[in-house]
């Protein structure tokens, strides 16, 4: 869980996203692996499991984010993905929500930045991931 709260005046908060365990080998899918009838699909009903969960059951247009994000605003795994056009910003009094199993991709060197308050849970099934919108790159 990610949990940042700004004050007055701002102050500078860092945190670090580590890495997720693979959300595919969770005991729960481990033991429905062991009761298939087919251990040779185990592989493929895995790897499509894990791209509902990535994309979100959904293959829609991602929605493109930057600049204030005033209010109390969610991104949403319905919605997702989000593409962060240019930077965020998180003004005081104002929360961003963000849900689990949202994917957000960086179409470039833009940042995040809280000054209010930004509430991120992700979990094991349902990840929020970072990325870049070009295949290759660390951007984000």
């Amino acid at each position: 869980m990610i949990s940042l709260s700004g004050g007055t005046p701002p102050e500078t908060t860092s945190f670090t996203m580590m890495p997720c365990k693979n959300p595919l080998r969770s005991s729960g899918l481990r033991a429905l692996e062991s009761a298939m009838p087919f251990p040779g699909l185990n592989f493929w009903i895995g790897a499509a499991l894990g791209i509902f969960l990535i994309f979100g059951g959904r293959a829609g247009a991602a929605v493109n984010v930057s600049g204030d994000q005033t209010g109390n605003v969610s991104w949403t795994l319905a919605n997702s993905p989000y593409t962060v056009t240019g930077n965020v910003h998180v003004p005081v009094g104002s929360t961003l929500t963000i849900e689990p199993g949202v994917s957000i991709k960086y179409a470039g060197a833009y940042q995040i930045y809280v000054r209010g308050t930004l509430l991120a849970n992700g979990t094991s099934l349902a990840p929020i991931a970072f990325g870049s919108t070009a295949p290759g790159t660390s951007s984000g």
